[in-house]
Parts: C-alpha cells; sequence; structure tokens
C-alpha cells in the first residue's frame, strides 16, 4: 500500500509546485500537509474496504525531523497543526483540488475491473474525506486570525504607551518645570518669567499635538467612503507641513471589499508613520492602484533608509501578516542613503491570483 502512497504524493508534489502554491515554499508546512494527505488516503481506503495498515509516508520523502514532535496534532486527520495554522483557506482548497486529482486516478487504477458504481463510490468517499478534513483546517484558520487579531491589538497598546511615554508625558514634565521657574522668577526677574511662561505653552503646545495624533491614530479606520477619504485624513494629520507629501490614486477603490480597504489603509498607515518617525525623509508619496484583479499600494519615502532584515520593532512584521492575511504580499525595498519603498500587493475576489 505505501507504493500508492508514494505514487499520489509525488504526483500531488509536482502540481502543487506547477500551481506556484505556497506549501512547498516550506519544507515544514510541506511535510505536514503530507501527512494530512496520507491520513485522507487511509480514510478512503477504509472506507472501500481495502486494508490501509501500511499507508504511511515513506521516509524518503519527508524525513522525521521536518516536523517538530510537538507541532503534530494528537487526534488523525486534525489540521490544527502549527504549520498549517497560518495558511490561507484558499491554499487549502487548491491543495484539497490537487489531491483528489493525484489520488483518485492512482486508485482506480488499482482496480481496472471495477464497476461504474465502484468507481463513483471511490470519487465519493476521497470527496467525503477530503471535506472532513478540510472542514478542521477551516476551524484551524480561525484559531489562527483571532490569535493574529489579539497580537495586533495587544501590539498596539503597548505602541501607544510607547508614545505617551515617549511623546506626552515629556512634553508635560517639562511644562511643568518651566511653570515652576516662572513662578520661581515671577517677582525678581520679569523677563525671564514671561520666557518660562512662553517655553511652558510650547511644550504644553508640542504635548497636545502628539495627543491628538495618538487621538487620530487611535479612531483611524476606512469608513462608507471608502479608504481615499479615510488616508488623505490621516496624512493631514500624520504628516508634518514641512514634508512634502503627494498621494495618487487609480482605478475603482471605493469599490474595495470593506476588509480589503481596512487592512490595506492600516498597512499604509503603519509605513506612513514609520517614514515620518525614522527616516528622516524630506518627501513621502503614496499611490494606491485598483485593477479588476488586485490592488497594489505603495509608500515611497527619500529618507535615510534601511535594512529590512534588520529593521527595529515589530511594524514591517506587522504588516507583512496584514498582507498575508488578505493573501497578498509585502515587499520592501530599501537601502542605506536610498530612502524606502514599502509595496503590498492584495488579489481580488473573483480575479485570480
Amino acid at each position: 500500500m505505501s507504493e500508492i502512497v508514494q505514487e499520489v504524493l509525488d504526483v500531488l508534489r509536482s502540481r502543487l509546485i506547477s500551481e506556484s502554491s505556497v506549501l512547498p515554499q516550506d519544507p515544514q508546512t510541506l511535510g505536514e500537509f503530507e501527512r494530512q494527505a496520507v491520513d485522507v488516503l487511509k480514510d478512503v481506503l477504509s472506507r472501500i474496504g481495502l486494508p490501509a495498515e501500511s499507508a504511511t509516508v515513506p521516509a524518503a520523502t519527508v524525513p522525521a525531523a521536518t516536523v517538530p514532535a510537538a507541532t503534530v496534532p494528537a487526534a488523525t486527520g486534525t489540521l490544527r497543526a502549527a504549520p498549517l495554522a497560518g495558511i490561507h483557506p484558499a491554499e487549502i482548497l487548491r491543495a484539497a483540488a490537487a489531491l483528489f486529482d493525484a489520488a483518485f486516478p492512482a486508485i482506480v487504477a488499482r482496480h481496472p475491473s471495477a464497476t461504474p458504481a465502484q468507481t463513483v463510490a471511490v470519487g465519493l468517499a476521497l470527496h467525503q474525506a477530503i471535506m472532513e478534513h478540510l472542514t478542521l483546517g477551516s476551524l484551524s484558520y480561525v484559531d489562527f486570525l483571532l490569535a493574529t487579531l489579539r497580537a495586533a491589538r495587544a501590539e498596539e497598546r503597548r505602541r501607544v504607551a510607547r508614545e505617551m511615554h515617549d511623546r506626552v508625558a515629556p512634553g508635560m514634565a517639562l511644562a511643568l518645570q518651566h511653570l515652576e521657574l516662572h513662578g520661581h522668577h515671577a517677582k525678581r526677574d520679569a523677563k525671564r518669567a514671561r520666557e518660562k511662561l512662553v517655553a511652558a505653552a510650547g511644550a504644553l503646545s508640542e504635548a497636545l499635538r502628539a495627543a491628538q495624533q495618538l487621538s487620530t491614530e487611535l479612531r483611524r479606520s476606512v469608513g462608507a467612503d471608502g479608504i481615499e477619504p479615510a488616508l488623505r485624513a490621516y496624512l493631514r494629520a500624520a504628516v508634518p507641513a514641512a514634508l512634502r507629501c503627494s498621494f495618487e490614486i487609480t482605478g475603482d477603490a471605493k469599490g474595495l471589499p470593506p476588509h480589503v480597504a481596512e487592512e490595506l489603509y492600516l498597512i499604509m498607515g503603519e509605513a506612513v508613520r514609520n517614514a515620518v518617525r525614522h527616516a528622516g525623509a524630506t518627501e513621502l508619496r503614496l499611490a494606491v492602484t485598483v485593477t479588476e484583479t488586485q490592488v497594489s499600494a505603495a509608500v515611497r519615502d527619500d529618507g535615510r533608509g534601511l535594512d529590512p532584515a534588520r529593521a527595529p520593532g515589530g511594524g514591517l512584521l506587522g504588516m507583512g501578516e496584514r498582507a498575508q492575511l488578505l493573501c497578498g504580499s509585502l515587499e520592501v525595498t530599501s537601502g542605506p542613503g536610498r530612502g524606502t519603498v514599502v509595496t503590498v500587493r492584495v488579489p481580488l475576489p473573483g480575479g485570480g491570483r
């Protein structure tokens, strides 16, 4: 029986590679999916009355060391293993179709004398087994989305706390210090007292501006009018007047699905915030292009640049995860002194891949 397993896995792997599936790109992910494919085969062979005891993944195909023991699901057939937890359901559906196309002819070919009814029974058993595994996989992806959402919210709270500590609190403390000095000089040196009062007002004004920016970021969301007015409002609030900023949009951005527009807005907002806070840029350019098949967006600055692999903080990681949740991709092009370009591409429903 291991012969048919090997045959199906070989065909399945070739099919996934030819379709540019994400599964073969990571050996751990591919190894786990192949284990799930073997579970499906065992289930089908059992349903049609054939022995399945020897249906296991051949050692030469997926080494035991590929998947750590801690990630292997306890219950046969579940897709809750870590390597598949973050794979988009669309990719799992494509892989499931490839599994059916690889397994059905291989099983039928072993029984050339089967009646049409028996052949149909094999197809139905295979379809049912795959669907049962897909249901478990969908539940796993829901868990992944909830975990990602909780992590994003926790990171946002930490970021706001850092901003309050680094920007608002020092301004308030400085203003208080100037006011105390104003009281000290009020009866002795009127000129210095006025200077301290002016300095206190300036510090309070800066702290208030920082607090208003944080408030704007906390409220940021795409409303019924779409992503364009939301982004323009964010740029007015978050980009200093001294920084040249342009925003171009091509295509029907208002027709974007709400969840795509929201995540795209958050990704671009984070890229803008990074450029304003860390790049030392003099110019910032944003562009969004919407076609029938995808939406692409870019945030470009002329700042000091960075090494994406060594960038501090979790901003880039968070943007990449948001793009991945939309079955899209994030690309960061940069280098010391060459500015930075953050580009995100997301396929649109019904537009293909």
